[in-house]
Parts: structure tokens; sequence; C-alpha cells
């Protein structure tokens, strides 16, 4: 008797059918793969959240069209500049004899003068467009300890294009803000973030010369 020719219907139970047509029935799929629980992945509070006596940079712009001229002297040709500070601080730009300085009103009002042109360089000189704070704390709470300013001098009379970039940093607080440091282009960034934070413990330059 002839063995009648099976077909392998493909709408019956693959098992049995796929083992007559000398197949292997199929693995089944692999789980789905679990999902990370929004409390796993995202990062705790505590890691988040800085530090309450971290440091960190805020810069406020020393450009022109970021102040308000305060007043002019026509007949010295001089100048001064409020600009924007923080935690209640202003910034004055002087400029005076071709040579700027820099004093700080305080938030009750007290002006506290750097006197960049004595204690930095006294010769031509003027200010990068911008000032870099360090500051404690965050938001209205956020505490100046320090401010870093680019002065740039014209020293060499033989060659009054020949520009030296300090980088002028000073403690800044209620009990007063002075230079701690004139620091010259060479520099690196960590030596400059470095005097910044330590100002608070330094003490204030004495005058060039003096």
């Amino acid at each position: 008797m002839r063995t009648p020719n099976l077909r392998c219907p493909g709408l019956l139970a693959l098992g049995s059918m796929l083992a007559a047509c000398g197949g292997s029935a199929p693995e089944p799929p692999p789980p789905p793969a679990a999902e990370a629980s929004p409390a796993a992945s995202a990062p705790s509070r505590a890691q988040a959240a800085p530090a309450a006596d971290t440091l960190r940079s805020v810069v406020t712009s020393l450009a022109a069209g970021s102040c308000t001229t305060v007043s002019v002297d026509e007949e010295a040709g001089g100048s001064t500049q409020e600009c924007p500070g923080v935690g209640g601080y202003r910034v004055l730009v002087l400029d005076g004899d071709a040579r700027m300085s820099i004093t700080l009103r305080a938030p009750d009002g007290a002006e506290q003068p750097l006197e960049l042109w004595t204690t930095v360089t006294g010769a031509f000189s003027s200010l990068a467009d911008s000032a870099e704070w360090r500051v404690r704390g965050a938001g209205e709470d956020a505490a100046p300890v320090a401010l870093i300013v680019e002065v740039r001098a014209n020293e060499s009379p033989e060659d009054p294009e020949r520009v030296t970039v300090y980088r002028a940093v000073a403690k800044v607080g209620s009990g007063g803000s002075c230079v701690t440091h004139r620091l010259d282009a060479a520099a690196t960034r960590d030596q400059v973030l470095h005097a910044a934070d330590s100002a608070a413990d330094t003490p204030c330059l004495a005058p060039l010369g003096g």
C-alpha cells in the first residue's frame, strides 16, 4: 500500500506539523527587558545638589552697552560708568587720563575702590569687556567672594602698540574689597581660580613702588 504524501498546512498547530515535516519547533521569544525605574535612573538629590560652600563663576559685562554713564569730566577726559554685578554689588568703571580702574559699590551703598592704576599698573590701561565673579550660593542668596578682571596695559614707551595683560584678583566682602593678586599672562586658568578662591585669606597688595 502506498504511503500518502503529507503536506504541512500553515494553519495547523506548529509543534506537531513541523515535527512531521522534519522541522523543529520555534524557540520562544526572549522576555522583554525590564525597564529601569525613574528612581533608579535619575540621580539622587544629594548627588545633584552642589555643596553649600562650593564656589562657582558668574560673568558680568563691563561693555559700554551694558553700563550707564554716571559722570563725565570733559576737561580731564574722564568718566564713570556703572555696570552690573552680583549679590547686590554694582561695578563702577573709572576712566581717567587714559587709565582705568574699578570701584565696587556694596549692597549697603559703600564704595570699595580697587585702585587698579596703583596696584596693577600705572601705565595707560584699559579693561576687558567682562568681569568674572567667584560666588558662593545660588540665586538671590549668591554671595561674591572674589572678582577677576583683565587689565591691558601699554607699558612700553618705545612700542605703544605692545600690550601687557594682567589678571587682577580682588577679594570682595562686607569688610571691604581690595586687590590681592596681580597675575601675568603666563598664569594658567587653575592658578587664577586658586588665587581667587583663596583671596579672602590673602592680604591686600601694596601700591606699586610702595
